[in-house]
């Protein structure tokens, strides 16, 4: 697996695949390797409704180490949680908690789910025996630029890597996390153990199974919603309470075509809905019916190709008019594969795109590219142009790392093509500008 770093929490900086770039500089933490990758896909996750993330890496050294706070791990119950540290200087909407207060909830709400949940708590025993768990915190999600009007409270975000065989059963290792948010993270320890059930359990056996590549949007929440409601049961919440009645109006919103479909089938099950604390093993049997109906009728392959149709269609129209900033996005989207196949030549292509165009952010993403030749043939001058594009640009936030990549180019680069690169930067006419 190639290991991938970053130079601050926001921006990808350069890509160690194989390469000797850095040799010497960085030693790498399993937990940080994670943790820092983390950081990236949150602060871009956001703008997207479903992602794939891959992890990245923490760097430390001579390069890095000084300046970045050090992530807070520990081991509970078989899963590892990590709490994200906030850099100075740094405000959100609400105060934050510290990451000690921070993993001692997440172990207080593990602890309510595992012992009073069986059913749930079976879940994630099935899902610690095919790979690993992550909870983190991370108190920069939700992204208030993103979502202004409503409250994040925890993401599921899956790991996808090439299958690897289990030695003993054949089976596909596969790895899940979950991020809490600086909000969730206040919520009383049964209701944030219910979160972590949607997230976790229900989620997490979608991703499990690969379930959720057969389901639409709507009926991959229906189903964590579903086990969220088994928790509630579980823990014996109010249902009558604020919370819950806005909590059930949300199940029946996500969930209102298998409503439709248990009145067409099966009234009794119908009447579940109709009860305080329906039985939610029953209707999860009858939601497996219900999927079952609806691959019958290609309803998901439609619905799946219509959503592509339109959004081909959106992309084609965002690569040719922009904005330069929406541009870079998709490019992310192909680098880190949230939400697309994962393809570095065509991130390389969109990050081009909109380096050409004057974003800083892609000019930086597309020099990394360079630097190791991913998704592109290798090519320092390349590289050592677009950082000093950057340089005499107008972004100060990616003014030291461009600084710093652009020493690792010119390293292995001649003074004749160093001369050459800096005449082509004098001629240029590019601009280089905060796209975020």
């Amino acid at each position: 697996m190639p290991n991938h770093w970053l130079f601050s929490l926001y921006e990808v900086l350069y890509t160690l695949t194989n390469s000797n770039a850095v040799s010497g500089n960085l030693n790498f933490d399993p937990v940080q390797e994670m943790v820092f990758e983390m950081r990236l896909t949150v602060s871009r996750i956001a703008l997207f409704s479903l992602v794939f993330c891959v992890f990245l890496s923490i760097p430390k050294g001579p390069v890095m180490g000084n300046h970045l706070p050090t992530p807070v791990s520990s081991q509970f119950k078989g899963m590892t949680l990590i709490a994200i540290p906030v850099e100075k200087g740094e405000s959100f909407d609400v105060p934050v908690i510290a990451s000690g207060d921070a993993l001692e909830r997440l172990r207080q709400a593990i602890l309510v789910l595992m012992a009073r949940s069986p059913t749930n708590a079976g879940f994630i025993t099935r899902l610690k025996a095919r790979g690993p768990v992550y909870i983190v915190y991370d108190p920069h999600y939700p992204n208030t630029r993103a979502y202004p009007a409503t409250l994040k409270v925890a993401m599921f975000l899956p790991k996808y890597l090439p299958a690897k065989a289990n030695n003993s059963a054949g089976s596909v290792d596969k790895e899940f996390l979950v991020v809490v948010g600086r909000h969730g993270i206040k919520w009383p320890a049964a209701d944030l153990a219910a979160v972590l059930v949607h997230e976790l359990v229900g989620h997490g056996m979608q991703h499990l199974t690969d379930s959720r590549f057969e389901m639409r949007q709507m009926d991959v929440e229906c189903e964590a919603w579903l086990y969220q409601e088994q928790a509630h049961q579980d823990f014996g919440l109010d249902k009558l309470s604020p919370e819950m009645i806005r909590f059930q109006q949300q199940l029946a919103f996500n969930c209102h075509e298998f409503i439709d479909f248990l009145g067409r089938t099966d009234t009794p099950a119908r009447q579940q809905w109709r009860r305080l604390n329906p039985d939610v093993p029953a209707l999860l049997d009858k939601f497996s019916d219900y999927l079952e109906e609806l691959r019958a009728q290609g309803a998901v392959a439609k619905t799946k190709a219509f959503a592509k149709a339109r959004r081909d269609e959106k992309r084609s129209r965002i690569y040719r008019e922009g904005p330069s900033s929406e541009i870079r996005r998709i490019g992310d989207l192909y680098l880190y594969g949230m939400g697309a196949v994962q393809d570095y030549g065509v991130a390389a292509k969109w990050y081009a795109r909109a380096a050409n165009l004057g974003c800083a952010a892609a000019q930086l993403r597309l020099a990394t590219l360079y630097l190791d030749g991913i998704g592109v043939e290798k090519n320092l001058q390349q590289a050592y142009f677009w950082l000093n594009i950057i340089i005499q640009g107008d972004d100060p936030h990616l003014l030291e790392k461009s600084i710093t990549l652009s020493k690792i180019a010119v390293k292995d680069m001649t003074p004749d093509q160093v001369d050459l690169v800096d005449k082509r930067v004098g001629d240029a006419s590019l601009a280089s500008q905060t796209c975020d």
